[in-house]
C-alpha cells in the first residue's frame, strides 16, 4: 500500500477487518469510530455498538485526549502510512478502565463518505514484557561480573601486599593495601547503588567459587 489515501467500499473493507488478526479501526476526519472488528472488541472489551459513533479518544487514557486531537489534526493535514507515537510509550484504555501498551500502525483510506483513518492496534504487554526481560538478565549479567572483578582486584591487591611485606617492603605494601581498599570502596559504592534497583543481584555474587589468579611483576602466575 502506498502513502496515497486508498479507495475502498466500505462494506468490502469489513470482512477484510474480520479477519485481521489485530484489531481494526476506520475513524473518519472529526475523529469518529466508524467501523470496527471483532478483534476490537475483545482487546478494549466493548461491544461494537457502544464504540460506533464514538471519538476515538474514548479507548484512550484521559491524560492522552487533548494532545491525541492535535496529533489527528497533524496527520490530517499529512495523511501517510506509519506507526503512530513513533518513539513514544503509547496505551490503551479498555471499557473497564484498565490500561495496556498498544503499538499502533495508521493508514489513510477513501470510503464513499469521505477520508478515513485505518487504525491497527496490537496489545504490546508481551513484547514489553520481552524486552524489559532482556534488560534486566543483560543488567545482571553486567552486575555479576562487576562484582566478580572487584572480588579478584582485592585478593589480587592483598596478595601482592602480602608478599612485599613478606619481602620487607613495608612501604610498598601499605600503598598496595591504600590503593586496593580505595579502588574495592569505588566498586563497592557502586555496586550497593545498583544493588537497590536490582535484587536478583545477592551478595554471595560478590565472592568467587575459586580464588583469582594473581600476576606478579616477574609473570609467574601463582594461584
Amino acid at each position: 500500500m502506498t502513502d496515497e489515501p486508498q479507495q475502498i467500499d466500505e462494506h468490502e473493507f469489513q470482512t477484510f477487518l474480520e479477519v485481521s488478526p489485530d484489531a481494526l479501526l476506520l475513524v473518519d476526519a472529526p475523529g469518529t469510530i466508524v467501523r470496527v472488528n471483532r478483534q476490537t472488541e475483545q482487546l478494549f472489551g466493548y461491544a461494537r455498538g457502544d464504540l460506533l459513533g464514538r471519538p476515538i479518544e474514548l479507548l484512550l487514557p484521559a491524560r492522552f485526549r487533548a494532545r491525541h486531537e492535535e496529533h489527528r489534526a497533524g496527520y490530517r493535514a499529512r495523511p501517510r502510512n506509519r506507526a503512530m507515537g513513533e518513539g513514544l510509550e503509547l496505551f490503551g484504555l479498555r471499557a473497564d478502565g484498565t490500561e495496556f501498551p498498544v503499538d499502533i500502525s495508521l493508514a489513510p483510506l477513501v470510503t464513499a463518505r469521505g477520508p478515513v483513518v485505518a487504525a491497527a492496534v496490537r496489545d504490546a504487554t508481551e513484547r514489553k514484557r520481552a524486552e524489559a526481560n532482556a534488560r534486566q538478565l543483560a543488567a545482571d549479567r553486567l552486575r555479576k561480573r562487576q562484582a566478580l572483578e572487584l572480588n579478584d582486584g582485592v585478593v589480587q591487591g592483598l596478595t601482592s601486599a602480602r608478599m612485599a611485606l613478606e619481602l620487607g617492603e613495608v612501604e610498598r605494601a601499605t600503598t598496595l593495601l591504600d590503593t586496593t581498599l580505595a579502588s574495592a570502596r569505588d566498586l563497592v559504592s557502586q555496586l550497593l547503588g545498583e544493588l537497590d534497583t536490582a535484587p536478583r543481584l545477592q551478595a554471595g555474587d560478590l565472592v568467587r567459587s575459586e580464588p583469582a589468579i594473581v600476576r606478579h611483576d616477574d609473570d609467574e602466575v601463582r594461584p
